[in-house]
């Protein structure tokens, strides 16, 4: 069975602990049983701070909470029944277009390579692949007129002028340092206490 993508209008099911805002849930549910689900359908997808992190969420909105937008890490989403087609998220963009439309009419999806690599740009292209085949470096990588030559090897700033320091031994091993996890002794805990 196919894997169900995520769209505007798709009826899903979210583990009712991964809405948010969460006070939402608390009111309604004060006493949560493990693996209680929500349908809801989506009305979007937005990047939202959860837990001190800006991540992608999908909006969506459920009977359960009537006249309120909320929302759930995309990944504790899961799709029950696919919205509309033209309203997916994951909808193919740009070069994917061209080649999907171009398997889509028997063209084989990857050419025979060959060794010609001209022949292999033009089988790309024909497929509708954008192809940078001009040889010409990116213009962030062109050095401006009359710029000093970069100066090979240590001097470069790349690279320490003493090298990485790895001598072929640790240097911990070397100056006797026993390899233990930290600690805190009894004395120092007790005048922390206090």
């Amino acid at each position: 069975m196919p894997k169900l993508r995520h769209g505007v209008g798709a009826n899903c099911t979210v583990l009712t602990k991964f809405i948010h805002p969460s006070e939402h849930v608390r009111s309604k549910h004060a006493n949560l049983e493990k693996g209680h689900q929500t349908l809801v359908i989506i009305v979007g997808e937005e990047t939202v701070k959860v837990r001190r992190k800006e991540q992608k969420c999908y909006m969506f909105r459920s009977d359960d909470y009537p006249n309120r937008i909320l929302h759930a890490v995309k990944r504790y989403v899961n799709v029950v029944i696919e919205g509309p087609v033209e309203t997916l998220f994951d909808q193919p963009t740009g070069n994917d277009v061209a080649i999907v439309q171009a398997a889509a009419q028997g063209t084989p999806n990857m050419p025979h390579r060959t060794n010609d690599h001209n022949e292999d740009i033009q089988n790309f292209t024909a497929l509708g692949a954008i192809v940078d085949d001009d040889n010409v470096p990116a213009p962030e990588n062109i050095p401006p007129p009359n710029a000093p030559p970069i100066p090979l090897g240590a001097s470069n700033n790349v690279f320490p002028a003493d090298g990485w320091g790895f001598q072929g031994t640790c240097p911990r091993k070397s100056n006797n340092h026993v390899n233990r996890g930290p600690s805190i002794s009894p004395n120092l805990a007790k005048v922390g206490l206090q």
